[in-house]
C-alpha cells in the first residue's frame, strides 16, 4: 500500500502515515481474524467512507 502511495506522488513521510492509518482503519472494521486478503477486500469501503467524510 505504501509503495502504491509513494508511486502516485506522496512524500515518503506521508506515504508511510497514510498507509498505516489505512491499513489500520481497515483492520478496525474487519476485527479479529484479519489476513492480509481481507485488507484488499475492505480497502475500497474504508477509502469510499473517507472520501463521504462519513467517520
Amino acid at each position: 500500500m505504501i509503495v502504491g502511495l509513494l508511486a502516485a506522488g506522496m512524500s515518503p513521510f506521508d506515504a508511510a502515515c497514510a498507509g498505516a492509518w489505512l491499513h489500520g482503519a481497515t483492520a478496525s472494521e474487519i476485527g479479529p481474524g484479519l489476513i492480509a486478503e481481507d485488507i484488499s477486500d475492505t480497502l475500497p469501503r474504508v477509502l469510499d467512507r473517507l472520501r463521504s467524510g462519513r467517520p
